[in-house]
């Protein structure tokens, strides 16, 4: 049934929308346990993004809003050494769609 879109993944401001290769790349790398670190601290990293393990893509930062906006990606603050962090992880929904997409 072509109106049947219980098999569309909901992505981006038009549902449906298809998936690029950065976005998978993202979420493939999010899958296998990795996270994005980003200092929210006031002090001299502000700003600064680790990731967890080096990227097989070049980083794009707004492939990463779009997926936190879509809720693929959500965050946690943690602190280390006294320095506030967002991390950034696959989100449930995010899991979901990885393994739809790997079916």
């Amino acid at each position: 049934d072509p109106n049947d879109d219980s098999e569309t993944i909901t992505f981006g401001k038009h549902k449906g929308q298809k998936w690029n290769t950065l976005d998978e790349g993202y979420l493939k790398w999010l899958m296998d346990g990795n996270h994005i670190s980003i200092c929210i601290e006031l002090c001299n990293k502000l700003g600064e993004v680790y990731y967890s393990s080096p990227l097989p893509f070049k980083a794009d930062a707004r492939a990463l809003f779009n997926l936190y906006r879509d809720g693929f990606i959500e965050t946690n603050d943690e602190y280390s050494f006294g320095i506030r962090w967002m991390v950034a992880v696959l989100s449930s929904k995010g899991q979901a769609a990885m393994e739809k997409l790997n079916d």
